[in-house]
């Protein structure tokens, strides 16, 4: 993913106080266990979260990439530096204050991105070893979806192109999402809403120009089939039907 380098992390100082979990491992052993991939604790938020400090379910998180990471002040994390190109462990934070290992963590992580002008390295919770999961096991979705759902996606999706995507959204909406024509100041000709927002991110500078749709994988062809492509990766998030 190509990354903005004009945005780096930027701590938050956090009020919050009530201890909900005495160790990491209360924690991790409480949450989906399909957000564990591999060594790391990565759970997917719903794509409105920006980046930045949020209370979710009444508990202090950062948010990055649509992920979140404990930002408590008083609970213990154990963050560590992960390398994606290899997912190996670059360093590991030892076990701090949440908000502070997550601080350290991040700016170590914004450091080594800008230089390599790509996200490749990014900040997680470690897990025990009896936690640690395959690969095929993780769930990256913010929407915890049933087998019944995931498999009307799959159907509804089955042998549509991104330009057959494109016609149904344009034209007739595919459940909650649309396309919809991008603003005058947009570099791309339309614009893929959920609801009233636009997706995948809420200012709407994701669009169907090749270079915008190309930060999420969605540069492949023409202006529709761009926009159609953006739709499928919000249909397969579970978004729209």
């Amino acid at each position: 993913m190509v990354i903005d380098r004009t945005v780096t992390h930027s701590p938050y100082v956090v009020t919050y106080s009530t201890v909900r979990y005495q160790a990491p491992r209360d924690y991790y052993s409480r949450v989906d266990q399909r957000y564990i991939y591999r060594s790391w604790l990565l759970e997917p938020v719903y794509y409105t979260y920006t980046p930045g400090y949020w209370m979710i379910d009444s508990y202090p998180y950062y948010v990055h990439q649509g992920y979140r990471y404990r930002y408590h002040p008083t609970e213990l994390c154990s963050y560590q530096l992960v390398d994606a190109s290899g997912y190996s462990t670059v360093r590991n934070f030892g076990l701090r204050s949440c908000s502070s290992s997550y601080d350290t963590c991040a700016r170590e992580r914004d450091g080594l991105n800008y230089y390599e002008s790509y996200s490749r390295y990014f900040c997680a919770e470690g897990v025990d070893q009896d936690y640690q999961s395959n690969e095929s096991d993780y769930y990256g979705y913010g929407l915890n979806m049933d087998y019944q759902k995931q498999l009307q996606i799959s159907n509804f999706l089955a042998y549509k192109s991104d330009s057959d995507l494109f016609d149904e959204a344009r034209y007739y909406n595919v459940g909650n999402c649309s396309i919809q024509s991008a603003s005058i100041y947009s570099s791309g000709s339309y614009v893929v809403r959920v609801g009233s927002r636009p997706y995948p991110l809420v200012d709407g500078s994701i669009n169907s120009s090749y270079y915008s749709a190309e930060r999420i994988g969605c540069g492949v062809g023409s202006e529709r089939e761009n926009a159609g492509c953006i739709l499928r990766a919000a249909i397969q998030e579970g978004y729209c039907i």
